[in-house]
């Protein structure tokens, strides 16, 4: 929720933001009692679908709509496999999708040259785009914790993308903001 909140507060300085607790329903219950606090909620679309409440959907604030970027590693599905199960590892190896792997691991060296994780708000968004062939789209943003700093790059290049990408975040000023956030971080005692 942190990079969802960060980069919300970029894009709308002038709102006022509370987290809501509660399942799906409890939190739609939240936002339609018209003596609330509340007058939108943010939510998962593919939460939403998942329940069949994809109706209750009036915006969505997604990367391709040029707002929120994701987590690393969002759109990729990992699977864990016992030590030593090379049968099973045979098998997943003929479904497993390269540009897939290639994508989620540029992700990750971002994050961990960062040194991000759930407490670092830092969006992402990596895609092979049909004109530019066996080339990885890597767009990545960080922003400050209330939302008034931001540094955002994006490169097109297959090889050592996550570490130039971060290189050229880091020059863009970026030091600052992580300052700051571990800095306020709170401690995990």
């Amino acid at each position: 929720m942190l990079r969802i909140a960060a980069q919300l507060r970029l894009l709308f300085p002038h709102l006022r933001f509370a987290n809501v607790r509660g399942n799906v329903e409890t939190r739609l219950a939240k936002l339609d009692n018209p003596e609330s606090e509340y007058t939108c909620i943010i939510l998962s679309v593919c939460g939403l679908e998942r329940v069949r409440l994809g109706n209750r959907i009036t915006q969505r604030k997604g990367s391709r709509d040029g707002d929120i970027l994701h987590a690393v590693g969002q759109r990729a599905l990992g699977l864990e496999v016992r030590k030593g199960d090379t049968k099973t590892l045979d098998l997943l190896n003929q479904l497993a999708d390269h540009k897939s792997s290639l994508a989620c691991l540029a992700e990750r060296v971002l994050m961990c040259t960062l040194e991000g994780g759930c407490s670092v708000p830092i969006g992402v968004e990596t895609e092979w785009p049909g004109e530019l062939k066996d080339c990885l789209r890597m767009r990545a943003i960080v922003v400050s914790l209330d939302g008034s700093q931001s540094v955002e790059d994006s490169l097109d290049k297959a090889a050592a993308l996550g570490q130039e990408l971060v290189a050229r975040l880091v020059n863009a000023a970026i030091s600052a903001i992580l300052e700051d956030i571990n800095t306020n971080r709170p401690s995990k005692d």
